[in-house]
């Protein structure tokens, strides 16, 4: 587990850029006195925020954002990642937001109908990358090759806090991708079957696919049943009926092989449950 800071800006310093390549990165539930925007370089990225008892994923399109105090928890997808997390001063992003506002007015004034000005960032969101903030970020990973031994430099932080104005502009102009609570429900679920499928071969336990997508047994034990009708396991064990039912069209296919290509350890549960959902015992065809 990753130990973060609540504090990761010094004093006079509004932007902060830290590159992170550990290994199965995963963090407890925390919050940061700073705006937190995390951008996945290499693999996805889920973020789990604990006022919303939901989790949603990013990949190295997108960027999240967290204001400061919310509680939230992030993991890697995968063992192997890379990943920035910026972290942007809130009078940095207040005055983002008055430039901003202000620009709005202006342009609101030469028109008949006014136009709402942005005041502040959602407490959570998710964003795709703009071609600018794209551009910029290469521009960083350059700079950093070049001051590798300066991570402090002038060039460095005014390169960050300009990457910082983009991600807020983004955040503040255009609209949030994180659907709503119960679209994003359903999103989850969505993933989470797509999981349960590439991976029933192996031996999943509730606790283990729960911890894959940053929940707690409880919420996804519930979660799961509201929208699928069916506690996990015995989805699960219906998808690899479906899975067996399809190997065993294929005479070089045993009832043993099948079983345990799908994820079932005995064949004799195997041809119980096959027998309960299909009225006949499982056979090759």
């Amino acid at each position: 587990m990753f130990h973060t800071r609540r504090r990761h800006l010094a004093p006079q310093v509004t932007a902060k850029i830290v590159d992170s390549r550990t290994p199965s990165y995963e963090t407890e539930f925390h919050a940061h006195d700073e705006y937190m925007i995390l951008m996945p370089r290499s693999g996805g990225m889920v973020v789990r925020v604990r006022e919303e008892q939901s989790a949603f994923r990013i990949n190295a399109a997108c960027m999240a954002l967290v204001a400061p105090g919310v509680e939230h928890a992030t993991a890697a997808t995968r063992p192997q990642q890379q990943h920035l997390a910026l972290y942007v001063d809130q009078a940095f992003v207040e005055d983002c937001a008055g430039r901003i506002a202000g620009a709005a007015s202006s342009s609101a004034s030469s028109v008949t109908s006014s136009t709402s000005a942005p005041s502040a960032p959602p407490s959570c969101g998710v964003w795709r990358m703009s071609p600018s903030l794209v551009h910029m970020l290469r521009l960083r990973e350059e700079l950093a090759g070049v001051d590798a031994e300066h991570r402090d430099s002038p060039r460095m932080q005014a390169t960050e806090r300009l990457i910082a104005a983009e991600c807020i502009t983004t955040a503040l102009t255009t609209a949030n991708a994180l659907p709503a609570h119960r679209g994003r429900d359903a999103l989850l679920i969505h993933e989470i079957v797509a999981y349960l499928e590439a991976h029933m071969a192996e031996q999943l336990t509730v606790d283990d696919v729960a911890a894959q997508f940053l929940l707690s047994r409880r919420h996804f034990t519930r979660l799961f049943r509201e929208r699928t009708g069916h506690s996990m396991i015995d989805f699960l064990n219906g998808k690899r009926l479906e899975r067996a039912q399809l190997l065993l069209q294929d005479p070089r296919t045993s009832v043993m092989d099948a079983a345990l290509l799908v994820g079932f350890e005995t064949p004799s549960y195997f041809a119980r449950l096959f027998r309960a959902k299909y009225g006949r015992p499982p056979s090759r065809r």
